[in-house]
Parts: structure tokens; sequence; C-alpha cells
């Protein structure tokens, strides 16, 4: 079983290569379609929104110097979508720990990225939670604004002091691990 999920999963790193590199938008297209039926719509539109947050100034930047990036524009958006949709797809049918179990390494840093993630997920639902519970109706202006900042600066804040943390636990356990942060 261990074997299957690992042949899937150097395919599935084939074809996230593949549409890394490729500059045809058809056989990214037929990713994309493929792997709708095995996703959530939900979780695309943050994807979408985050696409354009970093896109749109580009495409803006290109205009202000005479050039229409619009080939490339619909080419990147396709293809972080493409990608982003296959990876989704791929983990909703393979077990994820059971394909990187051949290395204790890669099994480790998925180990830790999933309890991040976890806690990470947790919390920010508590802060949403705590949020609609002291609102009547829905804030915009100001006072989301410095609520969203101070939420933000909390995860900041967070991932750094865990980063430190998990990094002497490894130390402690043998591993290297080279932290830039101090």
């Amino acid at each position: 079983m261990a074997f299957k999920e690992r042949l899937l999963f150097l395919i599935y790193l084939g074809v996230l290569i593949f549409l890394s590199i490729t500059r045809m938008w058809e056989p990214i297209l037929v990713v994309f379609i493929l792997c709708l039926p095995l996703i959530s719509i939900k979780k695309l539109g943050p994807i979408i929104g985050l696409l354009f947050v970093v896109s749109v100034p580009y495409l803006a930047w290109g205009y202000t110097r005479g050039e229409m990036p619009l080939y490339w524009f619909g080419l990147f958006n396709l293809r972080a979508l493409a990608m982003f949709s296959f990876t989704m797809a791929f983990f909703s049918i393979i077990n994820p720990f059971r394909a990187l179990s051949f290395s204790r390494t890669f099994s480790m840093v998925l180990s830790l990225s999933y309890a991040q993630y976890m806690s990470f997920s947790r919390t920010f639902k508590s802060f949403s939670q705590a949020l609609r519970s002291r609102t009547v109706k829905k804030r915009l202006g100001k006072s989301f604004s410095s609520y969203a900042g101070a939420v933000f600066k909390y995860f900041l804040d967070l991932s750094e002091r865990r980063s430190n943390e998990v990094t002497q636990a490894l130390k402690s356990r043998g591993f290297y691990v080279q932290n830039r942060g101090s």
C-alpha cells in the first residue's frame, strides 16, 4: 500500500513540475477542470482573492509601461488554480503521511506543519467566533481594520514563537536545525 502511495506521490510531483513549466494553457485548463469535482468550491474563494491581490498590481504595472500582459495574467492565475486544485484533489485521495513515510525527515516536517496548521485553524476559528459573538452587525471600516491588524500581528508573533520552540525541540532531539532568527 505504501509503494502505491509513493508512486502516486512521484506522479503528483511530476504533474506539478509540468504545470509549473508549461506555457500552454490547454493542459493546465484540463487539469483544473478534472480536479474540480474532487475539491470544495468554498476553498477556491480565498485562493482567487489572493491571486488577484498578487496579479492585479502586476497587470496595472504593465499597463503603466504601455504593455498589456493579459496572456501572462490568465496563464499565471489558471496555473495557480490548477496547481491548488490538483494538490487538494490529490491529498483528498492519498494519505500524505503514508506517501512521505519513506523519509523520517519528510514525515517529521509534515507532522510539524500539520500540527501547526490545525492549531492555527482552531485559533482563527476562535477569533472569528469571538468577533461574531461580540458584534451585532457586520463591522467594516476602521474598527474592523484595527481588529484584523491585531489578529494578523497575533499570528505573526505566534508563528515566530512556535518556530523558535520547534527549533529548540528538534535540536534537543539531535536534528541539525539552523535558526536564522537567533
